[in-house]
């Protein structure tokens, strides 16, 4: 097969960037098996314009990050990928067991053989990379200090910022009111420890997203789905679940839902308050998302009409700024906050203060609201192009969300269909997705998948989509409904 590139001499990436991820993303679908020859340098760096460095360098990445073996006097070729082909067979047993489905999936996609449209994740080149090594900078003369044990509720400094911060989603906080955490993730294992014991019961919308129920699970806690629709949690049936499961909390995502990328009505969100209060249930609410949005002002937290300090408020920078940074807060009432605060210092001793003031000095200096000035349109760009793929190639009576902001787009797929070697299919052919199972609490005869659209450009999202959609009209013309003869 031959190789086909296309430069973008306006695009901001790299030319020998664009080289290396159109050759990657070819790989991936196929189109360049192992053992394929790559063109010479020279000869390539001909037809595409470029100097003849721009193509090495392209082709010596391409053979750092194992795509590609270069032999002095034979050329380029592809290269067989053994390992990727084991960590797939690994991950393919995992994924029959959905609490055991992202165990190997990191290490799945750090291959870089895969098109990943499985993680609600930032793109890493879209990291404000250089900002936070400055802030980091201005630390120097407090870095001893700052390598030392923190303070169980987390860096003083960062939590002053965090107040400013929370003012924009609708809260009115104090710096005491705040417990910095390592990621969102940690918060509601502190919540879950705090308000529920092994065996109790909790409700979550359904669908919900897998690293919730993990937790649950760990902790021994029950999750019980309530369904949802366009304007978020389905009122009657919540309080049906609360007086049938009295549950300890209700764990919502209002903004931006995921996997479904939902915005909750405010009419919902009044009525989920009014339920709650009634039934003196907390509710945990996680708006990691709240400020991805890409056709309105951010929307209010839940929180914002609280008038009852009865939910307790979960967020992170790590669908904003940058995963590995680990740094999310929680802010309830002080009672509870003071049990949260007491947890975590027991378990880890007040986290990572030399991260903590380097985030402080990232929103003092205005790097936060420039970051998430440059990063919106890109996310914007990329979630059209994936509904505009969706419309063109997906089969008649597919569905879909159209999210105003987050990271994800929930498919439903057309009701005759065999889907169940999907999966492994699409990852056979380099796509990966969330698939059906990982998102509900109880069996779901239809089918689902989640697709996350931060991670890649639009002409990467459109080929995987392309790919996904032959593979399910395949399973479509396969569909034979059992024919009953009278």
């Amino acid at each position: 097969m031959s190789l086909s590139l296309q430069i973008d001499r306006e695009s901001r990436c790299p030319i020998y960037q664009q080289i290396v991820n159109q050759i990657k993303r070819q790989i991936s679908i196929g189109d360049l098996p192992a053992g394929t020859r790559l063109p010479a340098v020279r000869h390539l760096a001909f037809m595409l314009g470029v100097t003849r460095l721009t193509v090495h360098n392209a082709y010596a990445e391409l053979q750092a990050d194992g795509w590609v073996e270069a032999t002095v006097g034979r050329g380029t070729f592809v290269k067989a990928g053994l390992e990727v082909e084991a960590l797939l067979a690994q991950h393919l047993e995992h994924h029959r067991h959905r609490l055991h489905y992202c165990s190997d999936m990191h290490r799945l996609l750090n291959t870089g053989t895969l098109l990943a449209l499985a993680y609600a994740v930032p793109d890493i080149s879209l990291v404000p990379s250089t900002q936070i090594l400055e802030a980091f900078n201005q630390i120097k003369s407090d870095a001893a200090a700052l390598l030392h044990y923190g303070g169980q509720d987390g860096d003083h400094e960062l939590r002053i910022e965090l107040t400013e911060h929370l003012k924009e989603r609708g809260i009115n906080t104090l710096p005491d009111n705040i417990l910095i955490t390592s990621g969102a993730t940690q918060g509601l294992a502190l919540i879950t420890q705090t308000l529920a014991q092994r065996g109790d019961k909790v409700l979550v919308e359904v669908p919900t997203y897998l690293g919730q129920m993990k937790v649950f699970n760990v902790m021994g806690v029950e999750p019980v789905g309530v369904p949802m629709d366009e304007e978020g949690v389905i009122i009657e049936k919540l309080i049906d679940a609360i007086e049938k499961h009295k549950p300890k909390f209700i764990s919502l995502i209002p903004n931006y839902h995921n996997p479904t990328g939902v915005l909750m009505s405010e009419e919902r969100r009044l009525a989920v308050l009014d339920i709650a209060n009634h039934y003196r249930i907390p509710i945990v609410e996680d708006d990691v998302y709240g400020l991805l949005t890409y056709e309105e002002k951010a929307p209010l937290a839940l929180k914002a009409l609280d008038k009852t300090d009865n939910v307790i408020y979960i967020s992170s920078v790590s669908k904003t700024v940058a995963p590995g940074l680990r740094i999310g807060y929680i802010t309830a009432n002080a009672q509870l906050l003071d049990k949260f605060t007491q947890l975590r210092w027991a378990t880890e001793l007040g986290g990572t203060p030399l991260m903590h003031r380097a985030l402080a000095i990232f929103f003092r200096e205005g790097h936060f609201k420039h970051h998430m000035k440059r990063i919106l349109p890109i996310y914007k760009e990329r979630r059209d192009a994936m509904l505009s793929a969706l419309r063109r190639y997906m089969p008649t009576h597919s569905t879909w969300t159209s999210p105003r902001g987050g990271l994800c787009i929930w498919v439903k797929l057309p009701p005759k269909g065999q889907y169940n070697d999907l999966y492994p299919a699409a990852l056979m052919r380099g796509i990966v997705y969330t698939p059906n199972e990982a998102f509900f609490t109880e069996y779901s005869d239809e089918y689902y998948m989640r697709l996350c659209f931060g991670s890649q450009d639009p002409s990467t999202l459109e080929t995987a989509i392309h790919v996904l959609a032959e593979l399910i009209y395949e399973r479509i013309e396969l569909y034979q409904p059992t024919r009953i003869t009278v």
